[in-house]
């Protein structure tokens, strides 16, 4: 009599299906279109949804692959199933992928030229009929001004030679005296210039059209105005970010709420800080809503705690158009920061390593990024310059605290300094680093590990449906 043969596991299973293709990626791809739907409608087992990242690693490691690369390719896999099935699905239009649409031909008439744009760029016609080339795809969609008819300039949008559409509210004032600041900027973002004068001359033409724009980002009555884009509206009306040279900001899109929620957000619970940290980056767009001013908390802790990963998974929210994420550094002067405060308006901003900043400063910084104003400066005619103003959540790390930083320099701290940036250990205790529960990772680096490098592919997306629902 034979012996019963023991059915097989659904680890067993799922690895049997991926030794069954010697293509490790086409055998991703079929898990992938198997259980993508399941997971994302959370109708997947956890003990499944366990096994089949399980047997992805062990396959991966057979294949002489590290477990972070295994899991990247099991995520990318799913991720193009997903948008093979749902790239139909209506969704707001900051939210899709920003490409040229076919070009539209436009004639203006400016400074004694026939300025022609189509497909291949924008050509001046002179009164004799002969057509100069003055640069590559460039239209000029609106003049632009703010809510009191001041701050007056163009809406421009171009293309770059990957054929990717980029918009521009640019201010009138860089047409005055030499074109190579805005020049600078556009060559900078792909614009192929052949002609300078006739650029700036084409730039200073009129435009029946009206759009009004603002020079913060952050929210502007029912809108949130973002760097390169608008998600509501004022009246109807899409607001746009004007500035001199675009926005040095980090701003920046990647990935699907879907593979925010299943390689970070999964992990939060159970893990203090890590919720703590990620509901700060949500909760920096609500400060206006709710009526409260601006603070700080301050993670501190050994080094290879893990400080830098919770700005990181905060930052996950917002952005991260830097080989760090979303983190800015302390290592900057007060005048520096503020103009960096003022580019987080409404937003979240992440500062790592207190240490970084001047003892003999951090406390009056420390008050100025809360309190949201810079300092009041004149201008060389003995006139008052616009001061900078921001409301912003700003999230901290460093190995000693504010106190201990500012008795270096001889200084005290005052109670103020404290409230407005709160002492936070980054360590809970559970003797994990930053963690309190590893899910399925069998270590705190593997934890963490996998959390920076998700936090650097999948970014900014789930904050921009956040705020579609609140506008």
């Amino acid at each position: 009599m034979t012996a019963k043969a023991r059915p097989k596991t659904q680890f067993e299973i799922i690895t049997a299906q991926l030794q069954g293709n010697e293509d490790f990626a086409a055998a991703l791809a079929e898990l992938a279109f198997a259980y993508q739907e399941s997971i994302d409608n959370k109708s997947l087992p956890d003990d499944t949804l366990s096994d089949i990242r399980k047997a992805v690693r062990t396959e991966g490691k057979r294949r002489g692959l590290l477990p972070d690369d295994a899991d990247r390719q099991l995520t990318e896999a799913i991720k193009t199933v997903r948008q093979q099935r749902y790239k139909t699905r209506d969704v707001p239009a900051i939210l899709k992928p920003k490409t040229a649409k076919a070009a539209k031909a436009a004639t203006t008439k400016t400074g004694g030229y026939q300025f022609v744009a189509d497909a291949k760029g924008i050509n001046a016609i002179d009164d004799d009929n002969k057509p100069t080339a003055v640069c590559s795809p460039l239209w000029v969609e609106a003049m632009t001004r703010d809510e009191r008819s001041g701050n007056w300039g163009r809406l421009l949008k171009f293309t770059d030679p990957d054929g990717k559409e980029h918009t521009w509210a640019m201010p009138q004032s860089l047409l005055a005296g030499t074109n190579s600041e805005y020049e600078s900027f556009l060559r900078d973002q792909g614009v192929q210039v052949f002609n300078r004068k006739l650029l700036s001359t084409y730039l200073a033409g009129k435009s029946d059209k009206r759009v009004l724009v603002v020079a913060r980002t952050g929210w502007h009555k029912a809108a949130f105005v973002f760097p390169d884009g608008c998600v509501g509206s004022n009246d109807g009306d899409q607001v746009f970010h004007q500035s001199d040279a675009g926005a040095n900001h980090l701003m920046t899109t990647a990935g699907t709420i879907e593979d925010w929620q299943q390689n970070i957000s999964r992990f939060c619970p159970g893990n203090s800080r890590l919720l703590f940290a990620v509901a700060a980056g949500f909760a920096a767009s609500l400060l206006v809503k709710v009526g409260v001013e601006g603070g700080g908390f301050h993670f501190r802790g050994d080094t290879s705690k893990g400080k830098t990963t919770l700005l990181l998974i905060a930052g996950s929210v917002w952005g991260g158009g830097s080989d760090n994420g979303f983190i800015r550094r302390w290592r900057a002067t007060i005048n520096g920061l503020e103009s960096v405060a003022a580019s987080h308006n409404d937003a979240l901003l992440c500062l790592d390593e207190l240490a970084e900043v001047d003892p003999r400063e951090a406390g009056e910084t420390a008050y100025m990024l809360a309190n949201g104003q810079g300092k009041i400066r004149q201008t060389k005619n003995i006139t008052l310059r616009k001061q900078l103003e921001w409301r912003t959540l700003f999230l901290s790390s460093g190995e000693i605290s504010l106190a201990d930083h500012l008795s270096q320099a001889g200084k005290k701290t005052r109670g103020g300094m404290e409230v407005r940036l709160l002492d936070l250990p980054c360590d809970p205790g559970a003797g994990l680093g930053v963690f309190e529960n590893l899910h399925h990772f069998d270590a705190p680096k593997e934890l963490a590990d996998h959390l920076r490098h998700a936090a650097n592919l999948l970014i900014f997306i789930c904050l921009l449906l956040w705020l579609f629902l609140l506008c």
